[in-house]
């Protein structure tokens, strides 16, 4: 046998041969591909924390808004529901 095969003997007594370098090149390549797929779930992650830091952002900043000018935080509020009525009634 050479270095480039595995065998072994099956329950019948056969021996198989099998290469193997193709099972290293398929190991490699697994290998390869959980590291990129490893790599692709990290820049996600990362890209959604920094996605809801300034979605909290917003959110702090429009409470601060609301409490201090309520009339137009509401005048607002009301003017976006009529729109959406209107919009609904169309149809």
């Amino acid at each position: 046998m050479s270095e480039s095969t595995i065998s072994h003997t099956d329950a019948s007594g056969m021996t198989i041969v099998e290469p193997k370098k193709g099972l290293d090149e398929m190991a490699n390549s697994a290998a390869r591909n959980a590291s990129a797929a490893t790599d692709a779930i990290k820049d996600s992650y990362e890209a959604a924390r920094r996605v809801v830091g300034r979605g909290t952002e917003a959110a702090k900043n429009a409470k601060v808004y609301v409490k201090a000018h309520p009339w137009v935080a509401l005048g607002i509020c009301v003017a976006i529901g009529f729109l959406i009525g209107a919009m609904s009634r169309r149809r």
